[in-house]
């Protein structure tokens, strides 16, 4: 999008559900890749089994299963995914620097 930067934003709002909103809005670096060039993330795994099912508002955030679910088996399975891991081997292979006092053409 051209022009200025709450030009874009106003653009982008047209075009936006009503319940997703721009706060702020600036050009990305060169380079720059929402995959790759991201600092962290975050996820958030939402499952009921609530009879009723899954409240209309939240359907496409939450998996709903039909049967009751041992929470405690799933926390016993989960203990191991909590903390902080090394995910290099997904990441995209990044070029190693060259070493100190050589340089590369």
């Amino acid at each position: 999008m051209g022009g200025a930067p709450c030009e874009a934003a106003q653009a982008a709002r047209g075009r936006l559900p009503r319940d997703v909103r721009i706060w702020a809005l600036r050009e990305a670096p060169s380079g720059f890749n929402a995959r790759f060039s991201a600092v962290w993330r975050r996820y958030a795994y939402r499952v009921t089994d609530n009879p009723g099912g899954v409240d209309p508002l939240l359907r496409g955030h939450v998996l709903w299963h039909d049967w009751p679910l041992d929470v405690d088996a799933m926390n016993e399975a989960a203990r191991g995914l909590l903390g902080e891991h090394d995910f290099a081997a997904y990441c995209k292979k990044r070029r190693a620097p060259p070493p100190s006092g050589r340089s590369r053409s």
